[in-house]
This record gives C-alpha cells, structure tokens and sequence, in this order.
C-alpha cells in the first residue's frame, strides 16, 4: 500500500480495541471512524478511549442514514467489523470504495453464525480457527481474505482463547486490507463449500447442566467454554439455589452406586458424578452439600 487509505472500525470489546491500536501505528492506515455498539458493549474500552481523546460514534442502530452519510463524507475505504453484534444491510456493507471485511472468530464455513468461540470448546476441537472475511448479504457467507489456526489445549478457558485471538487478528486484518486493495485473494464461495453449518448466539439459559445426558467430558468443556467473562455453567442445589462451576476437573472413582448428580465430599474438594465419570470442582459460586443430588 503506497496512499493511505481511510479505515472506519466498528467494535464493543478487546477484539476491537486491539485491532484498532495496532492500526493506527500503521502510517498509510488513517482510521477516520470509530462505531462502538451499545449491546454487549465492554465500558471498559470506552474509558480508554476517553482517556486517549479519542473521537467515537456510540450507537444501537448501525443501518440509518446518519452513519451512512459519515462514512460518505470521509471517503472510507474499507469498513472493519471486529466483533460487531448487529447485521448491516446491503448499503452500508458497500458504503465503502472496497466494501466491509468482517474479524470472525471461527473457521469457516464449520462455524458460521453466533458465539464461534465458545462452540468450538464445547465440540471439544483440536485447534481454534478464526478468519477475517469481506462481507456479503449473507451470515458469514462472505470470501475468506485471511485466516489463522491455533491449538486449543485443553486446560484453556473461553478468556485465554480470547485473548490468542485477539493477538492474532489485527495481524490477519492488516494483511487482509493489502490483499484486497492488491485483488490478492482466491474467490471462493462459501455457500458451495461442504461442512457448512450455522450456530446460533448463545444466552445464559444455555448453559444449563444436565447431569443425566452430559458425560464429564461434556461438562468440562461446558465449563470452560463459558466462563468468565461469560455467565458460566451452572445447576441447582436441593435448595433452589443456583450454583456457577467457575472451574472442575474430570477424575475417576472406583466406588460405584452414585446418582447422577449425586455431590461427594471429602475434605477438601466436592465431586460430582456423571453418567460416565466425576468431575472434581476447583472453583463454584454458590453452595453445595454432600450427599446431594443437584437438578438437571
């Protein structure tokens, strides 16, 4: 890239921040826009934005006629959605002279669709993949510019893998942005591709656990996947009381005659059995009392 070009950046959490902070060291990138949405929105990066004087746009409604005029008048280039929770439509995709590139935190087209991250630690994947794609009218159906792949061991948590995602992507955005503006990308269609599949947005009540249909390795990774920063995987106890499994571990017992869901404490840890094993809980919010059996 020769010229500058005029980026405008559309985000509510780290993802963004990252990809923005590393942008705007790049001296032929001028990020003319920030849009930050109100849903989901971290305040968190708000601060940081106030306290660097920063300009920003907040808004709960991307597809109107004043965010189209903005991104007219200051000649953008490419928009960059990096984690942005709304849908925009067809005029403000292409309001830009090369269109809209998308930061989507799974491999596609196996993970089109909601909540990337915490699905691929629930279906127990070997690797994390994430992409960046030019947007379309369709969901995460757009031609994959760049992607990267890494190894999801299994003591990672939702937060961890967040974080190595959001190291990689203003990297994969960046080389992205010069494939484009140089045409230098294969254009293939995702919609033709076999192992297609659509997840959807995941909510709290999701993470409900059945102790009669989930094995611990299913629970485990239930766990991790949701956790903080998200609401976590939880139950009840004979109380009614909701219970948050922050953290567990799966271990064996050789004592049979337990219920599924049955608590087992010792004098340390509490255990809870599975259909197939235990998982040894190592951190909880909430109270749970041995010898009973939690609500699936």
């Amino acid at each position: 890239m020769s010229k500058k070009i005029n980026i405008a950046i559309f985000f509510n959490n780290n993802r963004g921040i990252e990809t923005f902070n590393y942008l705007s060291k790049k001296r032929n990138i001028l990020i003319k826009n920030i849009f930050l949405a109100k849903k989901f929105l971290n305040k968190n990066i708000v601060k940081i934005l106030k306290k660097k004087k920063i300009k920003f746009r907040l808004i709960n409604k991307i597809n109107d006629n004043k965010n189209l005029s903005i991104i007219k008048k200051n000649k953008i280039d490419i928009n960059i959605l990096c984690g942005f929770p709304y849908i925009l439509k067809k005029y403000i995709i292409n309001s830009s002279k090369y269109g809209t590139l998308n930061l989507h935190a799974g491999k596609l087209p196996e993970y089109r669709g909601g909540s990337p991250l915490n699905w691929q630690i629930i279906n127990d994947e070997k690797y994390i993949g994430i992409s960046v794609i030019k947007v379309n009218s369709g969901i995460d159906t757009g031609q994959i510019i760049t992607k990267k792949r890494f190894i999801l061991k299994k003591t990672y948590h939702i937060k961890k893998v967040h974080e190595i995602s959001n190291t990689l992507f203003p990297v994969l955005t960046y080389k992205a942005i010069k494939k484009i503006l140089n045409k230098k990308y294969k254009k293939i269609s995702l919609t033709k591709l076999k192992n297609s599949k659509y997840y959807p947005q995941r909510s709290e009540k999701d993470g409900r656990i059945n102790w009669n249909t989930m094995n611990s390795k299913k629970i485990y990774n239930l766990v991790r996947a949701i956790s903080d920063p998200y609401p976590g995987a939880f139950t009840f106890n004979k109380k009614k009381e909701k219970i948050i499994i922050n953290d567990c571990k799966i271990v064996k017992f050789k004592k049979k005659g337990f219920k599924n869901g049955e608590v087992k404490k010792n004098k340390k840890f509490f255990f809870i059995k599975t259909f197939d094993k235990f998982i040894k809980i190592k951190s909880i919010k909430g109270r749970l009392f041995d010898k009973e059996v939690l609500q699936s």
